[in-house]
């Protein structure tokens, strides 16, 4: 049986760019999603200058990590996660202890 492939986008940009481009940029992924012939199961769009883990968009991601209720997170580059090398690296060791793949993808 196999295994089915659940997506989740995340996206962010910095508080200094449009919003033009955040749409720009998540539906970008979501062709490729598409594309793929993949299931898209949500989507997460912020502006902001995340620098750590705790925003209420971060914690609900984690959230359906551990609920098992996505298998992929579709991001467009390792910096969107966190502005820093060391809590992004938590962050997908925290994914991988989950058994779920974080995608970079570079538009």
């Amino acid at each position: 049986m196999q295994k089915k492939i659940k997506i989740l986008i995340y996206c962010r940009i910095g508080e200094q760019l449009s919003r033009n481009l955040l749409d720009y940029l998540v539906d970008q992924l979501k062709v490729s999603v598409i594309q793929n012939h993949m299931d898209i199961i949500g989507v997460i769009k912020k502006i902001s200058t995340e620098k750590w883990l705790n925003s209420f968009e971060m914690r609900r991601l984690i959230i359906s990590l551990v609920k098992k209720e996505i298998t992929v997170i579709f991001v467009n580059y390792s910096s969107r996660i966190s502005m820093f090398p060391a809590t992004y690296d938590e962050f997908e060791m925290y994914c991988h202890v989950h058994d779920v793949l974080v995608s970079l993808f570079m538009i």
